[in-house]
């Protein structure tokens, strides 16, 4: 299962150099995804592209770190051991990923950094990404800036 799943710089830098991540919660294209958002198995690249959105908003709700400079970082994986919540937001919880599992970085653009802060205080940490998404802050941030592809090999240009 591909997952998306929200991570510091800091802590991807490690997980690289053979430490672990955290067990932590992501987000995957799964059938209550699929179902909630209207999809068909036809869609997967717009699924994949909801999946890592919803990611996103679950890296604003574990808080900001010193190290993504105040960007939202998301580790893009094929988890063997990723539990499907049974979430219309797709959540996943994935345990025992390893840096060999993970085939792209997910990062906010430079110019992002104030809607990220923005949008981070706007949300309470755990809050269920169902009533983060919804605030007018994390909708500024989803729809006026991109998160940036970068491969695992340079993971440590993100800081």
């Amino acid at each position: 299962m591909i997952v998306y799943v929200p991570a510091t710089v800091a802590e991807a830098a490690a997980l690289r150099d053979g430490g672990t991540l955290p067990d932590r919660r992501g987000s995957a294209v799964t059938p209550a995804l699929l179902a909630a958002a209207g999809f068909t198995p036809k869609d997967a690249e717009d699924a994949g592209y909801t999946a890592l959105t919803h990611a996103g908003v679950q890296a604003l709700l574990l808080g900001l770190d010193e190290s993504s400079g105040e960007r939202r970082l998301l580790l893009a994986a094929d988890a063997d051991r990723a539990k499907d919540l049974d979430d219309p937001y797709g959540a996943v919880e994935v345990t025992g990923l390893t840096w060999d599992r993970v085939w792209a970085l997910y990062l906010d653009e430079p110019e992002a950094a104030a809607a990220v802060r923005q949008a981070a205080a706007a949300v309470r940490p755990g809050e269920p990404v169902a009533e983060a998404i919804g605030r007018p802050e994390v909708g500024a941030l989803l729809d006026d800036h991109d998160l940036l592809w970068y491969d695992p090999t340079e993971v440590d240009r993100l800081s």
